[in-house]
């Protein structure tokens, strides 16, 4: 089985997003009879999201586009179709740090494990459902690889018109 699909097959979306946040919060309200639990889950799990905007309004080589357009934003993002990728917030390392912290000091426990729970799930999602590498969501990775969209999009040497996997060349 392979994880690399052409661009815009197999994407998680973020309805999706919605739809699984929703769904384990539901378990985890089930399991511990807490709103707050569940709320935070959600959080974590849909307002990660936020992130790719910082990534689209602050590289200034995306397509061009006038203003604000939610549908030209969608379409760069889900499409692979910026030469560089922050998403600060999704990272192994912010998720494993708000779950690690958040056992350790149990006063921010309560707000920081479900937290970081929704944005582990999130990114697995991500992770297995897009045409990124696993890797690609580790923050030290991107650094180092001066946060280029082909690491992060698995492209090969040459990416113009920023083209997702599976795209012709």
């Amino acid at each position: 089985m392979s994880l690399t699909r052409p661009p815009g097959e197999g994407r998680i979306k973020a309805g999706s997003h919605l739809a699984v946040s929703l769904a384990v919060s539901g378990v985890l309200y089930a399991l511990f009879r807490s709103l707050p639990v569940s709320l935070l889950n959600f959080v974590g799990g849909t307002l990660i999201d936020l992130d790719h905007l910082y990534d689209y309004f602050r590289y200034p080589h995306r397509p061009a586009h006038r203003g604000f357009d939610p549908r030209h934003f969608l379409n760069v993002i889900n499409q692979n179709r910026l030469e560089r990728v922050f998403i600060l917030l999704h990272a192994w390392e912010l998720t494993a740090a708000f779950l690690i912290a958040g056992w350790w000091m149990p006063a921010v426990g309560v707000w920081m494990i479900p937290l970081g729970f929704g944005m582990g799930v999130h990114i697995l999602l991500d992770a297995f459902c897009n045409n990124a590498s696993v890797a690609g969501y580790s923050l030290a990775a991107r650094a180092a690889h001066r946060f280029d969209g082909k690491f992060f999009y698995r492209r090969g040497k040459s990416h113009k018109g920023r083209q997702g996997p599976g795209s012709p060349k």
